[in-house]
């Protein structure tokens, strides 16, 4: 029996959105690459000296996909640059760290496993790369041959190794005339012969019927602590505004992860997660570490945290919703959620699937056949950011009243590329929203609130225009030498980011989400096994998948940060929706909280 499946290579997260590389100079060489977000940016000469300089630096492309050897660090106006080997000095933020490379400048193999199946090109693809001396390299020419996709399936390549590197997976491929060498998943599709007596047969998973979750809400009761050392805030705020948006910046991540889309019909065979044992520090020495952390990084919010799931559930709330009127933040307060909402937009997809309404190979021209190279462009794609759509934020005047305007202005603004790599983009999620519009009849709203909010009693999640008068909606601020200084929000913004970020919740409805989908109340655990494509390390239907059996799921909208840390059985959770702090250091902060409530005693 024959089956086909297309495998779309794995992109280490830590590659695409890890930490740049250290300004402090060291005598070991260290491998970049280009943020693969930048399509060109600025090189120079030299390093620039001050911001007349700056401005001179020449644009160049420079690939994504290319590793990039360092030669030295020097500071410069507007922060640290690196020179890169054969190029000029490009500013440090520009470039992320590679982890797995040869001294050489060859990626190395970061997991490799026996495989088998025979290698065709894909349809969009006219040639194909066999690589002798290993994938992607410093040097400028590697030792490769280039085949015609008629010439590719001709030589008959059989699989015999598939290999995970920082730049995702390539296959290694024997074939006639001695062709042989490493070619790049994301380029071909991999055909798979099983004997008629094969002990076991892979199949797509059927469509499972799942019942609405009986619990409403979060089972056990949130405990309200009143922070140690709450963060202070001014009562005068200063005069001068911010900028009217931020843009979604849930791509950054800072732990080794990879990016992949595989067909349902692989196998993947997962860890339990960790379980959490009682550690040295006791409940109020974890909030004092957490106030501390809170107070010294200027955080105003609300946060939740728990390390026993539902049971354990904390909520504290810190400096103001409104300063000038001196309005706390509260427990039941919506923030927006920013690019989390991807995840409820996703599970929603999966609800489709379940129902056999949607399946994740699905193709986008069924519904929006004039998004170019639509009919290449699948379900999964969409849901990992892998479909090759590309998308800034352009904020609409005047601001969009429907769901069928904020489709039809994603579809005018955005680009596509037929390059089916990992690229983040809020264009996906909402030609997902406009699919489960299409696929209903119902607006996205309606089935937010009929598959996931009604089911799981989240009172406290609405539409940015739709929140309560009885609800604090709170401000954004900006922390300046100690002041709380107000931003603009902009709902033309809102408006216009359907599925992908106008959404407002409380921390406990959120938890009471991410939660009920890992546990398999929402969707079934079959059913989450396929949004989270297997629970692979790499971002999947909304959330990043993490090493160590962790999650982590960030959104920045503006002015406002949200962040969800914790482990992929919802036991241990984070959840900091914050209204004043910087994005790297409420991340950071975040983070750190997660590994506090992981090393506690049990709440």
């Amino acid at each position: 029996m024959k089956m086909q499946r297309s495998l779309v290579g794995l992109i280490s997260m830590a590659v695409l959105l890890g930490g740049v590389v250290g300004a402090s100079a060291s005598a070991k060489v260290t491998y970049v690459r280009v943020k693969p977000e930048l399509t060109r940016l600025a090189v120079y000469p030299k390093v620039p000296k001050t911001a007349h300089q700056v401005k001179l630096g020449h644009k160049r492309q420079l690939s994504a996909y290319q590793v990039y050897q360092v030669v030295q660090r020097r500071h410069g106006s507007g922060g640290e640059y690196v020179q890169l080997k054969g190029h000029g000095w490009l500013k440090q933020n520009k470039t992320a760290k590679l982890t797995h490379v040869k001294s050489n400048g060859t990626l190395a193999i970061i997991k490799q496993q026996a495989a088998r199946g025979t290698l065709t090109a894909k349809t969009t693809v006219k040639k194909l790369t066999v690589s002798v001396n290993g994938p992607q390299a410093t040097q400028k020419v590697m030792q490769h041959k280039t085949l015609t996709a008629a010439k590719a399936k001709a030589a008959h390549l059989k699989v015999t190794q598939a290999a995970q590197t920082d730049f995702g997976q390539y296959y290694y491929a024997q074939g006639k005339s001695g062709i042989h060498g490493w070619i790049k998943a994301t380029t071909v599709n991999l055909s798979i012969t099983l004997p008629a007596d094969a002990d076991t047969v892979i199949t797509t998973p059927k469509p499972v019927a799942v019942a609405a979750a009986p619990t409403v809400g979060i089972t056990a009761p949130i405990s309200v602590v009143t922070p140690t050392t709450p963060v202070t805030t001014p009562t005068k705020p200063a005069n001068q505004t911010s900028s009217s948006s931020q843009s979604n910046q849930s791509s950054v991540a800072t732990s080794t992860t990879s990016s992949s889309t595989t067909s349902s019909k692989t196998p993947v065979v997962t860890k339990p997660a960790t379980a959490i044992t009682s550690g040295p520090l006791t409940e109020a020495q974890a909030m004092a570490k957490i106030n501390a952390l809170i107070t010294q990084n200027h955080i105003m919010g609300t946060l939740l945290v728990t390390n026993d799931g539902p049971a354990g559930v904390k909520v504290m709330n810190y400096g103001d919703a409104n300063v000038t009127k001196k309005i706390p933040n509260s427990t039941n307060q919506p923030y927006p959620l920013a690019s989390l909402e991807k995840a409820l937009t996703g599970a929603v997809v999966q609800h489709l699937i379940n129902e056999g309404k949607l399946t994740m190979t699905t193709s986008l021209s069924q519904y929006y056949p004039q998004v170019p190279f639509a009919k290449d462009i699948t379900i999964r794609e969409l849901l990992d950011h892998t479909s090759g759509i590309r998308m800034g934020e352009p904020i609409p005047t005047p601001p969009l009243t429907n769901e069928s305007d904020q489709v039809a202005f994603t579809i005018s603004h955005l680009t596509s590329t037929d390059q089916h790599i990992w690229n983040y983009s809020n264009a996906n999620f909402t030609l997902l929203a406009g699919i489960i519009g299409k696929v209903t009849g119902k607006s996205y709203m309606s089935n937010l609130q009929s598959d996931v909010l009604t089911p799981l009693g989240m009172q406290h999640t609405f539409l940015y225009n739709q929140i309560p008068s009885n609800l604090t909606n709170p401000l954004s601020y900006t922390d300046n030498n100690g002041q709380s200084q107000p931003n603009n929000i902009s709902t033309d913004l809102l408006s216009s980011e359907l599925g992908c970020g106008n959404v407002y919740a409380s921390v406990g409805d959120y938890y009471t989400f991410i939660n009920s989908l890992f546990t398999g109340k929402l969707d079934g655990q079959a059913g989450f096994q396929q949004l989270s494509d297997g629970q692979q390390i790499k971002y999947s239907g909304g959330v990043y998948y993490r090493a160590g059996n962790t999650v982590r799921i960030g959104g920045a909208d503006n002015g406002f940060r949200s962040y969800y840390f914790g482990t992929n059985n919802g036991k241990v959770a984070v959840v900091l929706f914050a209204n004043q702090g910087n994005w790297k250091g409420a991340d950071t902060v975040a983070e750190q909280i997660q590994d506090i409530v992981s090393q506690s005693e049990k709440f």
